[in-house]
């Protein structure tokens, strides 16, 4: 998937995740852990990405082929990987606490935090993972048990509507205008790449029947763990409705091809 959906499920996982965190111990999270759980998770959901710093190492295109969603996206090297957003993470929370007039934590509470990070780390290299298996270019995620490529051939790499799920109900989390603008700015170019698409009408319509109730129905009723549930589950909704959608619409293009090419 593009990076800017990888990133908005980042956010959300680890919102959910604090709010989880929080039902356990009856406490909020405090600003310097929030910051790095959303650096933790969004990193992590981004990390795998990095495949491209080395795809030169053999000539165009087949260094790409050979190794954009290679070794970085097995779930062998997972937790390797995922070390990566975890150490900028935990450097982050420190460095924000001695920042804020926080206390400091007890030891417990610190191995607390450092296993929340790792966690969100890994899960977003996880998610990533299975964010990229969706589409039609596939993964190989038991690598190097089996080498096959797996695809799930059910959502296109950049998928619009995505954006605008995941960062809509997000959008009130952000407690400043600019961090607000920023939610803003995945809905909107969502709006531009549909009309830039050449096929203007059902996304744009789509999109903005979207965008408009979750806008409001998540700044009037729903308070800031309601809304990273309503982001995540409606992030999950999405590639399961292009599923049911597909399975028809594959079995109407063989038909019609069977007509076309009776002998084939």
């Amino acid at each position: 998937m593009d990076n800017i959906t990888h990133t908005l499920a980042g956010i959300a996982g680890a919102e959910v995740a604090l709010e989880l965190r929080r039902r356990r111990t009856g406490r909020d999270a405090g600003a310097a852990l929030t910051r790095a759980a959303w650096l933790a998770s969004a990193g992590g959901n981004n990390v795998p990405d990095l495949d491209f710093g080395y795809t030169g190492v053999i000539e165009r295109p087949l260094g790409y082929l050979l190794h954009h969603r290679g070794h970085t996206h097995t779930l062998a090297l997972a937790p390797l990987v995922a070390l990566l957003p975890f150490a900028a993470s935990l450097a982050l929370e420190r460095w924000s606490r001695r920042r804020t007039p926080e206390p400091a934590p007890s030891d417990g509470e610190a191995r607390s935090t450092r296993a929340l990070l790792f966690a969100l780390s890994l899960l977003g290299c996880v998610t990533h993972i299975a964010m990229d298996g969706a589409n039609n270019y596939g993964v190989h995620p038991f690598w190097p048990l089996d080498a096959r490529w797996v695809f799930g051939d059910t959502i296109f790499i950049v998928e619009p509507l995505w954006w605008v799920v995941l960062a809509a109900p997000l959008a009130f989390t952000a407690k400043r205008t600019w961090g607000r603008a920023l939610f803003a700015l995945p809905p909107i170019a969502a709006i531009a790449l549909a009309i830039g698409s050449g096929m203007v009408l059902p996304p744009f319509v789509a999109i903005l029947g979207a965008l408009r109730p979750l806008l409001l129905f998540s700044r009037a009723r729903l308070r800031r763990p309601g809304r990273a549930w309503l982001a995540a589950g409606l992030g999950v909704l999405v590639p399961i409705v292009f599923a049911m959608n597909g399975a028809p619409a594959r079995a109407r293009a063989r038909a019609v091809l069977a007509e076309i090419y009776p002998e084939t």
